[in-house]
């Protein structure tokens, strides 16, 4: 980006139409010089109530924290509300309070199904409303370009924000559209794709052949959890995200992450009893007459597109004290239930296709699956001729496939959207298990698509307000023509991180990637979207919700002042442990070198050492980072 016509465009600006006081011109060039090139961001929703009222906070505690760039929706369903008149009333107040508070905002161009649905049906769905779409991306970045110099194109369009699933092609219809506007009205505006789930190169491979090429400046993705320090398998993503990129002659363009972070929510189940998942396995064996073991085996299935087998952990929180063992997907389809009697399935919604029949031959032959978290086997991955895997819902034939039924809010008139009120099933309780309260839950197991002869074991049953039974949050499948069973869980049997590892990750995050040379990243997000502490989607903010900061918050200001507003990144100094990262980074406010350095390991020592002195000028021990400011040569410095 040409900060040159950045810096002219901003002093060209006046949203009544006349021009900049010399003031406001000293302001925008400040702003343009120190905000536009820094890589602090976070994503954020500052104008739903709870953040509006609290702006003045909220521009407070990111100029405190460092935090130069924020992230919101700027939406077709607002703007456009009535075919006749636009609406940019609450836009205009946001960019002059936040860009008051030193902040710069990445607006997303969208128009989301469910929030046009009612106010405009009849440009519902935007892509088959082309001009509709074209209107707005014009009024807006008419209005906004000379203060507004990147703009994103939707978010999560390989997800659920694309109705009824995803496709490239429609996606790629309204990003050319955006494009074309875009540049024609300011072509020092650069076009962000909308962030895409993680790295996902299969859906990229699709916007290309859609014909994307040539109509983005900017990729975004969304990785959330660890970085390339702590997990093979985000490495693995994210080479193949680079490889389609570079396949396309398109590996020089820069990459930003516009979400990316990790919840701090409380699994109830496991918070109240941390071994339950044992002993509800114990409890399963036991109905399909096997005798479980004093050491329980526990294997984890690994798709086929997973060729190292390290990359997955070797244990579960919610599994404590069993070590797990890797299940190449090539020995899936002879896996002895004698040898492994228990099988992690899936851990969330997703499954790729190929995996289906072995597992469902795996519990014939007489093992036991878990099938845990949200909606198991709901969405199915499938792998093209062209090598790129798809994914699309289909609970619709995976779930009749293992005679497992489930309830939501949207399958059946009465089913509550989400509930809290659990308890454990007579028989279970009867069993041994532990009474269990107070769980989360907005999706409930049922008994549908099970054959006459099938067995169906509840063990922990949801209720709706009035006392009526929704369904369940665990049960026990089987069938007369299976040895085994199906462990199955909508209940999350696990919990977020700690507040004191999300501080931990963040940093980590930021430093491994910004050495892997992404550009920007933006926290998700500022703010808990909620108080209940076992709904994952409430607990990702830098702060609680009354406001008051998680250590996070405070990582995130120690990061950004040991490394100023613009910090580049110079080198990795290597050590005899691949272990310890050790990333040199130059301010760009006064030049001087930083050294960002920790252990992906707890237990690893490290120590920084300097060839003049006779003592170790740092040592430390595990996963905390050290800012330590150099005083000599870079090449002068060892990792021990």
């Amino acid at each position: 980006m040409n900060s040159k016509l950045i810096r002219v465009a901003l002093l060209a600006f006046s949203l009544a139409g006349g021009s900049l006081g010399a003031t406001a011109q000293h302001k925008y060039h400040h702003q343009a010089n120190a905000i536009t090139e820094s890589p602090w961001g976070v994503a954020a929703h500052p104008l739903r109530p709870v953040e509006w009222e609290s702006i003045g906070k909220v521009k407070a505690l990111c100029q405190e924290a460092g935090i130069r760039w924020m992230r919101t929706d700027f939406s077709f369903s607002y703007i456009c509300q009535s075919p006749d008149t636009l609406y940019f009333d609450k836009y205009d107040q946001l960019l002059e309070q936040l860009q008051q508070g030193g902040m710069q905002v990445l607006p997303i161009l969208q128009g989301y199904d469910w929030e046009i649905k009612n106010k405009r049906p009849q440009a519902w769905p935007l892509y088959q409303h082309p001009e509709e779409w074209r209107r707005y991306v014009r009024a807006t970045v008419q209005r906004y370009h000379h203060r507004l110099k990147y703009w994103e194109i939707w978010n999560e369009q390989d997800g659920g924000f694309w109705k009824p699933k995803p496709d490239a092609a429609q996606y790629v219809t309204l990003l050319k559209i955006a494009y074309e506007e875009i540049k024609a009205i300011d072509p020092t505006c650069q076009v962000v794709i909308g962030g895409l789930v993680s790295w996902n190169a299969p859906y990229l491979q699709d916007m290309y052949k859609a014909g994307a090429k040539g109509y983005f400046d900017i990729l975004a993705v969304h990785p959330y959890q660890w970085g390339p320090d702590a997990s093979a398998k985000t490495l693995r993503e994210m080479e193949a995200f680079q490889s389609v990129m570079q396949a396309h002659q398109q590996g020089h363009l820069p990459v930003w992450i516009t979400e990316g972070g990790s919840s701090t929510f409380t699994g109830a189940l496991t918070l109240q009893q941390p071994d339950f998942m044992i002993q509800a396995i114990r409890y399963a064996l036991t109905k399909i007459a096997k005798t479980p073991a004093a050491a329980l085996t526990i294997g984890v299935a690994m798709s086929p597109r997973v060729k190292n087998l390290e990359e997955e952990a070797g244990s579960r929180p919610w599994l404590p004290g069993i070590k797990l063992k890797s299940i190449a997907f090539d020995n899936l389809a002879t896996l002895d239930p004698q040898q492994c009697p228990v099988l992690i399935g899936t851990e969330g919604l997703n499954i790729d296709a190929p995996m289906l029949e072995p597992l469902k031959d795996y519990v014939k032959r007489g093992g036991l699956l878990l099938a845990v978290n949200k909606l198991p086997f709901f969405t199915v991955h499938t792998q093209g001729a062209d090598g790129i895997w798809r994914a699309a819902d289909q609970p619709e034939k995976t779930y009749p496939f293992f005679h497992m039924g489930f309830e939501a809010f949207w399958t059946k008139p009465g089913i509550p959207v989400s509930t809290h009120h659990v308890q454990l099933a007579p028989a279970a309780l009867a069993a041994g298990l532990p009474p269990v309260k107070d769980i989360y839950m907005d999706r409930f197991l049922s008994a549908k698509n099970m054959a006459p002869g099938d067995h169906y074991y509840p063990i922990i049953q949801a209720f709706d307000k009035d006392g009526r039974l929704a369904g369940e949050a665990m049960a026990l499948y089987t069938s007369k023509d299976w040895k085994g069973g199906i462990l199955a869980s909508t209940a999350s049997v696990e919990s977020g991180v700690t507040e004191t590892v999300q501080a931990n990750l963040l940093q980590r995050v930021y430093l491994t990637y910004l050495a892997a040379g992404i550009q920007k990243i933006f926290w998700y997000d500022l703010h808990n979207d909620g108080t209940m502490k076992g709904e994952r989607e409430h607990n990702f903010g830098l702060m609680h919700y009354d406001w008051t900061p998680k250590p996070a918050w405070y990582a995130y200001k120690a990061m950004t002042a040991a490394l100023g507003d613009h910090p580049a990144f110079v080198k990795r100094i290597s050590g005899k442990d691949n272990q310890v990262w050790a990333l040199v980074f130059k301010r760009k406010e006064d030049g001087k070198h930083v050294l960002a350095i920790w252990s992906v390991d707890e237990q690893t020592n490290f120590r920084l050492n300097h060839k003049k002195k006779d003592k170790p000028v740092m040592t430390g021990t595990g996963t905390q980072v050290h800012f330590i400011p150099l005083e000599y040569r870079i090449k002068d410095y060892t990792i021990q």
